[in-house]
This record gives C-alpha cells, structure tokens and sequence, in this order.
C-alpha cells in the first residue's frame, strides 16, 4: 500500500475522539445538579448557622452588660473579716447586709472607694471603706489609711495622681 492510502480498516487518533467525545447521559447531568443542590444547601445551613450563633452571642453579651445587672455589681466589705469583694453581684431584690458566700452570715455591706494615702498621693488598688450612714453610726466616715472623710460616690484624685499610681503598681506587679 502506497504510504498516502489509508486501509478500511485503519483508523487515525482523530477518528476515535470524534467518537470518544459523546455527549452525558439524563443520569449524569441529574447526578451533577443534585451535587450542586447539596453543596447550596450546606452553604445556606453554614450561612444560617454562624447567624444564629452571631445573634446568641450578641444576646449574652447584651445581658452581661445589662444596666439591671451593673446596678447590682459593687464593691462590698465584710464588716467582721474586713475583706473587700470588688465585683460582688447582689441578688435581685436583696437588700444590706449582704450574705457573705465565704460565710453565709449578712456581713457584706456596700463600700466606697479611697484612692487616697496620707501623703497627699493616689494609691491603687484603693482602700474599700464603708460609710458610717450604712451602718447606723454618727458622723463623717474617715478612710482608715489616709485619714480624709469618705462620702457617697468618692471622688478620684486628679488623672495625673491616678496615672502615676497605675504606674507604680503595674511596676510592682511585674517584679
């Protein structure tokens, strides 16, 4: 055979891929679209999914910080152990005496803070001091520290003082 001819029963590489090349079958392109369903379907539930978790998450947070639960946050001291608990969550409705977790006797009345000391300087942490009124007494209320009367919302030193006792006890705490 001359090399120009071709027998009947050869075939080239571009015969077979005209026949290689069919067209998908009802069944393969109904498989294919119900993958792409899926794979919607998880998107939309991952989709809804970080929204409920986003909306739990605000809800909790906005409960946390709650003016309800703030009014009820103070700093108290228990009159027989003299120890400060800075956070205290009073029970709603609960009035002074407090109960004392550590105790289970109505010793916790709420304290003010003093950031004083006897030098003239700010300190801090402050000395938590319970106001005579809450306790019945007569008379000013004198911090144990630094000797100034102590009244109903204490008033901070300047920022500058606060600023320095930051300092002073952040450097202590780092040694």
């Amino acid at each position: 055979m001359p090399s120009g001819t071709r027998s009947a029963n050869s075939s080239s590489l571009l015969d077979d891929a005209d026949q290689a090349v069919e067209k998908p079958s009802q069944h393969e392109k109904s498989n294919g679209e119900s993958r792409g369903k899926l794979w919607m379907a998880a998107g939309l539930a991952l989709i809804a999914f970080a929204a409920l978790a986003f909306v739990a998450w605000t809800s909790i947070s906005s409960w946390r910080n709650s003016p309800e639960v703030a009014a009820r946050t103070m700093p108290v001291v228990d009159v027989e152990t003299g120890q400060a608990f800075t956070d205290f969550r009073a029970p709603r409705g609960a009035t002074f005496p407090f109960v004392n977790p550590k105790t289970g006797k109505a010793t916790l009345f709420p304290a003010e803070a003093c950031y004083w000391t006897k030098d003239g300087k700010a300190k801090f942490p402050p000395t938590y001091v319970i106001l005579n009124d809450r306790l019945g007494k007569p008379g000013p209320t004198k911090c144990p520290d630094c000797g100034r009367n102590v009244r109903l919302f204490n008033p901070m030193p300047p920022d500058a003082l606060m600023q320095q006792a930051w300092d002073a006890a952040q450097s202590t705490n780092k040694r």
